[in-house]
C-alpha cells in the first residue's frame, strides 16, 4: 500500500495518541508504516510476540481502520503462565488485553493466544505479512523467536523487533547474529528494527 501525505499525518497522530514507555511515537509511526507496507489484497495478517496489555495491537487496528485495511492480529503472550517476569520483562495482563480489545471493537480482528511464543510457533502455518518480536528479552529467547517466526513470514513480509538497545544486550546479540545469517533488507535499525524478508 502506498502511504500518501494524508495517511502519514493520520498515522503520526495515532502514534502520538498511543505512545507509551513501551513504544514511543516515532517507533509506533514506523510500525504503522510496516503494517501498511505489509498489506496485500486489502488485509494484513500479523503475529505479535509479547502482547503485554494490547496497546500495540489496538494501535495496529486503528491504523488499519483509518486506511481501509482488514487486520488479523495474533496476540501471543503467556500472560499468567510466564514465570520469569521482572522489570525488563513485565507480566502480560490477559484481563486488560481483553478489555482493550473489547473497547476498541477489535474482537473480530485481534485474537489472544495464551502460550509461549515457542509453543505458538509450532502450531502456526506460514504466511504472515508481519511479525512483531517483543517477547522475553534474553538472547536465547530473542534468537528462538527470530528463528521460529522468520520461516512463518511470507517473502516480502516485514519483521519488526523492539528494544534493540544496550539495555537489552541479548536482543541486540540475537538480532545481529540473525541478520548476518539471513540478510533481510533492513529498512530501519535504531532502537528498534524494521526489516523485510527478501
Amino acid at each position: 500500500m502506498r502511504v500518501d501525505d494524508h495517511a502519514l499525518t493520520g498515522l503520526q497522530g495515532l502514534a502520538s495518541d498511543y505512545a507509551s514507555i513501551m513504544m514511543d511515537a516515532e517507533e509506533l509511526s514506523d510500525l504503522g508504516l510496516a503494517i501498511l507496507n505489509s498489506e496485500r489484497d486489502g488485509r494484513v495478517v500479523c503475529a505479535e510476540i509479547g502482547t503485554f496489555v494490547g496497546q500495540t495491537a489496538t494501535f495496529a487496528l486503528e491504523v488499519c481502520r483509518a486506511n481501509g485495511v482488514d487486520l488479523k492480529w495474533l496476540a501471543i503472550d503467556p500472560h499468567g503462565f510466564f514465570q520469569g517476569a521482572d522489570e525488563a520483562n513485565p507480566q502480560g495482563n490477559l484481563e486488560e488485553l481483553c478489555r482493550r480489545i473489547s473497547l476498541s471493537g477489535g474482537v473480530d480482528h485481534i485474537l489472544p493466544l495464551v502460550c509461549t511464543s515457542d509453543r505458538a510457533a509450532s502450531m502456526l502455518l506460514p504466511d504472515f505479512d508481519l511479525v512483531v518480536v517483543d517477547g522475553f528479552h534474553s538472547e536465547e529467547q530473542a534468537s528462538s523467536d527470530l528463528r521460529c517466526y522468520y520461516p512463518l513470514l511470507r517473502r516480502g513480509g516485514c519483521l519488526f523487533l523492539d528494544d534493540y538497545v544496550p539495555a537489552y544486550p541479548g536482543v541486540m546479540a540475537a538480532w545481529d547474529a540473525f541478520s548476518q545469517a539471513h540478510q533481510p533488507k533492513i529498512i530501519v535499525q535504531t532502537w528498534y528494527v524494521w526489516a523485510q524478508k527478501p
